[in-house]
């Protein structure tokens, strides 16, 4: 398995461990309760203090869903690499990284660098792209998805190789 697409499964483990246990409706219903003591006034003419891991006062109505402890923090370190709007991201092999923007780049531990479509495979002003990115057999970048315009819709698979990005569709045969 991939190591990123395991770290990726980690954190949702992570993250759905840390979900208290109950249902939706419960959830809601304790929420509802704990704004409603939040936002009540005290004897005192204050607002009333109330802590979640505080017990229950005597007669107080709380759901019987036990108090956890809040979550273990992640540490970890977030870093732009690109300042443009993204649509897509691919991993590869090892640490390859391929990113759909209106310039696709290509990158991995080193970086990433921008591998431009020649003009002829970029859609025309008229055109509107509903494409992915991903990784083929060979570990290189491909493109895929569908282009709008006024004369319709067709396929778009786009690969590139050492020399640049082409037309893909023979590789996929009568998908294309």
């Amino acid at each position: 398995m991939k190591p990123a697409v395991l770290a990726s499964c980690c954190l949702w483990l992570v993250g759905c461990a840390a979900r208290p246990a109950g249902t939706a409706a419960e959830g809601r219903a304790a929420a509802v309760a704990s704004a409603t003591r939040a936002s009540a006034p005290s004897s005192a003419g204050g607002l009333a203090e109330t802590s979640a891991l505080a017990p229950p006062a005597a007669g107080n109505a709380v759901s019987s869903a036990p108090v956890l402890p809040p979550p273990p923090l992640l540490n970890v370190k977030l870093v732009q690499l690109l300042s443009v709007p993204v649509s897509a991201i691919a991993l590869g092999e090892g640490t390859r990284i391929a990113v759909l923007a209106d310039v696709p780049y290509v990158g991995d531990a080193r970086g990433l660098r921008p591998l431009p479509l020649p003009a002829t495979l970029r859609p025309k002003p008229s055109e509107v792209d509903d494409l992915g990115i991903f990784f083929g057999r060979d570990n290189e970048p491909r493109i895929m998805g569908r282009r709008r315009g006024e004369a319709g819709e067709r396929a778009v698979y786009l690969r590139h190789l050492p020399g640049g990005w082409r037309d893909g569709r023979e590789e996929i045969g009568k998908l294309g």
